[in-house]
């Protein structure tokens, strides 16, 4: 029913607008408007040098709404990668202790990276040598969860865990470290 109505409401607007008619309701006012030169009255509508806008404002509910409503603060979505947790699937070690070749899982916020970049994705850094290892068999990718497997060719040593993501909109990457070491045995 109510989407019969909606739709009912968006032929009328519709047929209104496409004869040029301004449409006035408390939710919405809509005014058509041309711009562009016309060069004098015989001048007829050309889609090179004219084109059709409309002016949109909110109604009268709309209106009172907006007075009625109580504003807050709201914190916008965080960039900030979080490592909550990281498991092994595979190996019976102790935690945070882990063999080449283990499946590991990641849980946590803003984990999500482009595989394609090579700048992005999980490492494990050794704390020692500050060598780098790029997790490149990744099973599993989400904004809240990573399952990777950890290079066969790792050396023993301790680790720290990092993910490192470009977000939408940014231009630097960010980096997010785990706060426990990583022992590969």
């Amino acid at each position: 029913m109510v989407e019969s109505v909606m739709k009912r409401f968006e032929e009328v607007i519709e047929e209104a607008l496409k004869k040029g008619i301004a449409i006035n309701t408390p939710l919405i006012n809509i005014q058509p408007s041309l711009t562009g030169t016309f060069e004098g009255k015989q001048d007829k509508f050309d889609n090179k040098r004219h084109q059709l806008h409309y002016r949109i404002s909110e109604g009268t509910f709309l209106k009172r709404v907006a007075k009625e409503s109580e504003l807050f603060k709201i914190v916008p979505p965080s960039t900030l990668i979080q490592i909550h947790s990281v498991n092994s699937l595979s190996s019976p070690a102790s935690k945070y202790q882990f063999e080449p070749g283990s499946i590991l899982e990641l849980k946590g916020k803003s984990l999500k990276y482009d595989k394609q970049d090579k700048r992005q994705g999980i490492f494990l850094v050794n704390e020692e040598s500050q060598k780098e290892y790029r997790m490149e068999l990744s099973l599993k990718s989400t904004k809240s969860y990573q399952m990777f497997q950890v290079p066969l060719d790792i050396e023993n040593g301790c680790y720290v865990l990092e993910v490192r993501c470009l977000p939408p909109r940014y231009n630097s990457i960010r980096h997010g470290r785990f706060y426990k070491a990583i022992s590969i045995l």
